[in-house]
């Protein structure tokens, strides 16, 4: 199964940049109310069965304020991530660790040092707006866009395809974490 067609995706980052370099922060009202877990337990559940399946190493640190990918080889690899009750809602959660799923991804798909820093944290966010998209999970996580926007326009001013290699790749994650969907 293919992630759906990330030339929505494609555009809509470039929107969202663009706005984002103006200072300006996007709104989506469908997504305003807060989030129980119970109310998408179903696409949450789609989510944690990819997780198990890759066999994925995910630490629950309280002493953490953000999520990150730890990589010192393959077998010695992890997401740390602070406990889920920590984040404002489920969707919160489970966006972000689709975001750190796809780090965990690139480091089995792509060479090191393939892409520079700012491009693999855009193809994790499309990676991770593509499966919350596919799961129905709330996407409200803009931290990427506001901290790496202006990085990633000036990569598409000075190489315009460069979107495209993200797009690629990004799909290219999408599938390899859906196959573990069976």
């Amino acid at each position: 199964m293919n992630c759906q067609d990330l030339t929505i995706y494609k555009e809509l980052n470039v929107y969202v940049m663009a706005l984002m370099a103006q200072g300006q922060r996007p709104w989506y009202p469908l997504y305003e109310k807060p989030i129980t877990f119970d109310e998408y337990s179903k696409e949450y559940l789609e989510v944690e069965r990819i997780v198990k399946a890759t066999g994925v190493s995910i630490t629950h640190d309280k002493n953490q304020s953000s999520a990150f990918y730890y990589y010192s080889g393959e077998e010695k690899d992890t997401i740390v991530i602070p406990p889920r009750n920590q984040f404002a809602d489920p969707a919160e959660y489970y966006v972000i660790l689709l975001h750190e799923l796809a780090h965990w991804s690139e480091s089995r798909l792509f060479k090191v040092g393939e892409y520079d820093y700012s491009t693999n944290e855009l193809i994790a966010d499309v990676v991770s707006a593509s499966l919350a998209m596919k799961f129905d999970i709330p996407n409200r996580s803009w931290a990427n866009y506001e901290l790496y926007a202006i990085r990633w326009l000036k990569k598409m001013e000075s190489n315009p395809l460069w979107i495209f290699e993200v797009v690629k790749q990004a799909n290219r994650v999408c599938e390899f974490l859906l196959a573990f969907e069976n």
